[in-house]
């Protein structure tokens, strides 16, 4: 049987990890372009299609400069599970 991956959507974002949750930010990433343009018709009906500035460079701050302050974190909470 041969697996396909056309009809799948990647959802990603940054509100547990870097605490952005009051941010509603997000990536969808959709391979199949006919999937992604009804996603993104869904998603300008519902009035929720523009990210709002803050958001934009927050998330890029993130997934830019955020990798020590998450491996600080992970250790912490390792820390925190062992004890």
């Amino acid at each position: 049987m041969r697996c396909r991956y056309d009809t799948s959507f990647l959802c990603k974002n940054t509100s547990k990890t870097f605490n952005l949750a009051g941010l509603q930010a997000s990536n969808i990433f959709v391979p199949n372009r006919r999937l992604r343009l009804a996603l993104k018709k869904s998603i300008a009906a519902t009035g929720y299609s523009q990210l709002n500035t803050m958001a934009l460079f927050a998330c890029e701050a993130a997934y830019t400069h955020g990798e020590k302050w998450l491996g600080e974190l992970k250790r912490a909470v390792l820390s925190l599970k062992a004890s």
